[in-house]
């Protein structure tokens, strides 16, 4: 094995091995790569390749700025191991970290911060836990094959009750991904912020958030309304 920085020539590879695995955070798709570009976030692509050359471990590696030209770097939900290995192999996580390690010298990086997979296993005293979370520590997936009926079944009684009481007094949700929408969600995330003390991004990062990952069916907003207006 072999541990290689990737460009973008190698997207068709990297494309075919995200879409080899059985889930693939948002955070080391491309197009995370194009929106945080906006924010004028420097990144890195880092593989290791089998004896066969296939990759069996991905990294998407983020820099930001730090003033006396110094650096943090950032890992969201990665780095991701190939699905078709039956364990974890040590050694391509070991060479993966290394090459961070490396590149984290060459940017003279403060600190470098993983927010990898729950399932990832790491056994490294180079680590620690941080204080605080730049993503949700943990996630909840639902399966929407089910009926609605079902799902609300597996509620809470008081989720139930607060959804049948919203539709009773005519709130409704539509799902849009165009551009557009993101001034909607905008000036109620201004509002949001204020109330509980922290702060968001520019409204012209959520543009191209939905112009980005919104054409590429990455995401999308729901907008709950009430007479015609945002809730």
């Amino acid at each position: 094995m072999k541990v290689v920085r990737l460009t973008d020539s190698d997207l068709p590879a990297i494309e075919k091995f995200l879409a080899e695995q059985d889930f693939v955070p948002v955070q080391q798709a491309p197009a995370w790569v194009e929106l945080q570009a906006t924010l004028n976030s420097a990144v890195e692509r880092i593989g290791v390749l089998s004896d066969s050359g296939e990759l069996q471990a991905y990294a998407q590696v983020f820099m930001k700025s730090w003033p006396f030209g110094l650096r943090w770097m950032h890992v969201p939900r990665g780095p991701l191991i190939n699905a078709k290995l039956k364990m974890q192999n040590a050694k391509t996580l070991d060479l993966l970290f290394a090459e961070v390690k490396k590149i984290a010298k060459e940017k003279k990086a403060v600190f470098i911060r993983f927010d990898w997979q729950k399932d990832v296993k790491i056994e490294n005293s180079c680590f620690r836990d941080s204080d605080s979370k730049s993503f949700p520590a943990t996630t909840l997936i639902l399966d929407l094959q089910k009926s609605e009926e079902e799902l609300l079944a597996e509620m809470k009684p008081k989720g139930r009750y607060n959804i049948r009481l919203a539709e009773r007094h005519g709130v409704t949700v539509r799902e849009a991904s165009d551009p557009s929408v993101a001034k909607v969600f905008y000036e109620l995330l201004q509002k949001t912020t204020k109330r509980d003390g922290f702060s968001g991004h520019p409204l012209s990062y959520y543009k191209k958030f939905l112009e980005i990952l919104g054409k590429k069916n990455l995401a999308s907003c729901f907008i709950a309304e009430h007479d015609g207006k945002p809730v």
